[in-house]
């Protein structure tokens, strides 16, 4: 993803404010969601699922 579509996303979570978000793939945008939501107060919930082991161990290590 580049850079606007990072800022696309974080504008239209944090103006949405969603109850429940389902992820597919864990990185950065995993992070820019948790960053909306917390920053509109939103008491939202990620759930991402990871497929590839070494991406699932780094997140397990990186993320709450």
């Amino acid at each position: 993803m580049s850079y606007i579509d990072y800022a696309e996303l974080y504008k239209y979570v944090y103006n949405n404010k969603p109850k429940e978000i389902l992820e597919c793939g864990t990185g950065v945008s995993t992070i820019i969601i948790a960053q909306a939501l917390k920053d509109s107060n939103c008491e939202g919930r990620i759930t991402s699922m990871e497929s590839e082991e070494k991406y699932f161990n780094l997140a397990s290590k990186l993320l709450p």
